[in-house]
């Protein structure tokens, strides 16, 4: 009995250490295919400089706002927490691997309370087909979702020009 519950203290233990963040801040970034390219890896370069914030990539090729609502999986995905920074691969060595867009709600609010304030950068806007005003309520509800949380600023990156 005793070794069980040691067992089980130090699987508690083990858990909590994983979700304790690294860094007063966190920085969430998210993005379609744009961030499996040299773009992403720069961008994320440049987030790891700054000092004491915890950045977490959800790189997803295909996707849009409406992905993160119905845990649609993207073929193409990259997952990265800088807290484990052993898990940060090449842009260029990354082998295609399915990934599920998680819940921004749940993503937001994921052990929010640990830090100071969370800054979600968004770079979507590519992957739909028509005007860019077929996907205003999707963006809307997006950005709406990031608002409602205390402590949470967004920053959106427009899509690049693609007549050129």
């Amino acid at each position: 009995m005793r070794i069980f519950l040691l067992g089980m203290l130090l699987v508690m233990a083990n858990a909590n250490a994983a979700t304790k963040p690294c860094a007063r801040n966190r920085v969430i970034l998210i993005t379609d295919s744009h961030g499996l390219t040299p773009f992403g890896e720069y961008l994320e370069d440049w987030l790891l400089t700054q000092p004491d914030f915890e950045v977490n990539t959800y790189a997803l090729g295909g996707s849009g706002p409406s992905w993160w609502f119905q845990s649609t999986t993207s073929p193409r995905g990259f997952v990265f927490n800088s807290c484990n920074p052993k898990s940060r691969l090449k842009r260029s060595t990354l082998a295609a691997k399915a990934v599920p867009a998680p819940g921004l709600a749940a993503t937001l609010q994921s052990n929010a309370s640990a830090y100071e304030r969370q800054i979600v950068i968004v770079e979507f806007g590519t992957n739909v087909r028509g005007a860019t005003s077929t996907y205003d309520f999707e963006t809307e509800r997006f950005v709406k979702t990031i608002r409602e949380n205390p402590n949470t600023s967004c920053v959106w990156i427009a899509p690049p020009n693609m007549k050129q």
